[in-house]
Formats: C-alpha cells, structure tokens, sequence
C-alpha cells in the first residue's frame, strides 16, 4: 500500500518530517543539556530542531494508509456547524451507554457497510505481547491495545477493528476504513500548513475523546500526533489510528519512551520517568498548537507558555489559554485529562449551538 506522504514532500517551504514512533530507554546521558523553558538561551527553532532529530532515522510506519488526495482548497466544503451538532448528538448519545455493555467479537461479515483496510504485520524476536481480558492466550501488543480500546460501546473516534489473526510468523489486523479519509497532517497541508481556530477546535474535541476512552479502557496510545488521525474532509469526523506503540495503563510510573519525539513531554526527556495522562494531555497541547500556529513552539514559545503569558495573533484568548494549561512543564500543573473537555475554549462553541 502507499505510505501516506509527509509534510516535506508537499511542502518544501515548510519542511517537518514527522518520524515514526520509537522505543528509546532513558540514561542520565540522554537528558537534554538545557532545559527548553529558560530564556537564558537563545531560542530556536523547534520544527528545524525535530527536523535534525528525524533525518537521523529511517522512516517505518505501522500503518501504510493509502492517501486520499484531494483538490488543494483554502475554503473547505464541510459545514462545521453541522458537524458540531451531530458529535454533541453522538456524544450525548455514547454518554448514555456504559463500556461495561456486553459484545461480542465483531467479524468483517457483520460490518459489511465498513470498506476495510489489512494490516499485515510481520513478527520479530522482540515483539512485545500482553494478556488481554477474555482472551486464552497473550497477544501481539497492537492486536491487543486495539481489542481494549474496541471494548464496549462503539466509539466514532477511535479506529474499528473488525477481524484479527494471529499466525506464527506474522499477524493480520482488518480494520475499518473510513471513505473518504485522510490523515490530519495530509489535511493541514491542503488548508495551507494550520486550521482555522474552530475547525482546530473540532478535531480537538473528537481527540480528546479518543484520548479519554482509550485510557478509561485500559490503553494508553502515546503517539498522538497527526498522522495517527484520519479526518473525513466532508464531514470532519476524526478517528485516532495505531496502537502500536502504546502500553497497558498502570499507576507506576513508565520508565521507557515509545512514541514520537517531537511530542513527548518534558519529564520524559529530563526525568526519564512519566505517567500516561499528564503525558498524554502535554502531547494533545504540542498538537493543538501545531494545528493552530502551523509549527511546533519554539523555546521561546514554551517560555512564554510555562508563565501563562503566550498568546498569538489570530487566536482567541480562551484557546491560548488552552495551549498553556496544555503545555505546563510540571505534570502536576497541566490541565487533566478528565477536564479538558470542560475548557472554556470548548464552551463559546456550545454556547452558540445552545
């Protein structure tokens, strides 16, 4: 299948390779010899910073998503009001439900609505393997995250598994695959590098969804970005892809580092121990500012950001103050996971739909 495109392909003039997820264990050598939040070093520049990071590795995606290509347009075709109004009707509706409703094991046959996509994995020596509820035997790590997040009432926000084999040498995964569909990163390239603020806030609600249900469910992704996410461009419904490089949670602190590295947090870099959803929370803020600004912060913005001073021209206060409640160097500090769909950013929308 054809390897989704990146940024730099399409857009020379703003070159941001984004690298595939990586498994990185932490030593007192790889701490960073300065500290991203002080001004007492010149500041940089963040993308170009990533860019030297990423050149150094060879590019492996979990998931080959054929691309959808569509027209270059500054003015999509979606009605974003309308899409607003059925996610608070599906959300309300997935509220209703409890995810300990009883299922059973979804077979292609039975979504013959769905197109689906293969996934055909091939196994190594040191293929990590977990034991899932209800099932006899461990588990590739992916098979099993995606069966965990699949648990229960159906979520339009997470990617549906709708068949899996395990072989000996390999495994096959036969997911949903949403028509017409792009990546987000894909999606941020057609509308000019960023998203206005209300579009940004759309895809922001349906993330921090997925976010949420994953780890009520027992799974934390960590590798939020946007080449995990497919955005349907008619329609602007988001679904968070790829658990491969994501864990079980658990209350312990997580020691190894397995995601991408424009997007882990600072305590990962510097302390080398993290918990999943102040981590997960610091990644959904990198990539709200990506979507909004069209970069990554610089050291400067982070600066800025720490003393809840940052602000941009041509956002609204209440999403700068999302992306410094989001962005908090200490994990203590940052808004929780739990709440972020409570921020004021997300109540001028619904303050409008009312």
């Amino acid at each position: 299948m054809e390897q989704l495109s990146s940024r730099a392909n399409k857009a020379p003039d703003k070159a941001c390779l984004h690298e595939p997820c990586v498994l990185l264990k932490y030593n007192t050598n790889t701490a960073e010899k300065h500290h991203p939040h002080r001004l007492d070093e010149a500041p940089v520049d963040g993308a170009a910073e990533i860019d030297g990071e990423r050149e150094e590795q060879k590019s492996k995606s979990f998931w080959k998503w054929p691309a959808v290509h569509f027209p270059r347009r500054r003015n999509a075709k979606y009605d974003l009001v309308q899409a607003e109004e059925e996610y608070q009707c599906e959300a309300g509706i997935f509220q209703k439900l409890s995810d300990d409703a009883p299922t059973s094991e979804v077979l292609p046959a039975a979504e013959e609505q769905l197109e689906q996509d293969v996934l055909d994995e091939m196994k190594t020596p040191n293929m990590p393997y977990i034991q899932v509820p209800g099932q006899s035997k461990h588990l590739p790590l992916e098979i099993g995250l995606t069966l965990m997040a699949n648990k229960g009432p159906s979520v339009p926000h997470i990617i549906k598994l709708l068949d899996w084999q395990d072989d000996t040498d390999h495994y096959i995964m036969v997911m949903e695959r949403p028509s017409p569909s792009t990546d987000l990163l894909s999606f941020m390239d057609v509308q000019g590098g960023s998203l206005d603020e209300k579009t940004a806030r759309h895809v922001m609600r349906q993330v921090i969804q997925a976010a949420n249900i994953c780890c009520e469910r027992g799974v934390f992704h960590r590798d939020v970005k946007p080449e995990n996410l497919l955005v349907n461009p008619d329609t602007m419904e988001v679904k968070l892809i790829d658990s491969g490089c994501g864990a079980l949670m658990n209350n312990s602190a997580f020691k190894d580092f397995s995601g991408t590295k424009a997007y882990r947090s600072p305590e990962i870099k510097f302390d080398g121990r993290y918990h999943a959803k102040p981590t997960t929370v610091w990644s959904l803020g990198i990539l709200l500012f990506e979507m909004a600004c069209g970069d990554f912060p610089t050291s400067h913005d982070l600066y800025t950001v720490s003393a809840n001073i940052w602000t941009t021209p041509g956002l609204s206060q209440e999403c700068c103050d999302m992306i410094c409640a989001c962005l908090q160097p200490k994990p203590q500090k940052r808004l929780a996971l739990k709440m972020m769909h409570l921020h004021d950013w997300f109540k001028v929308l619904s303050l409008r739909l009312a």
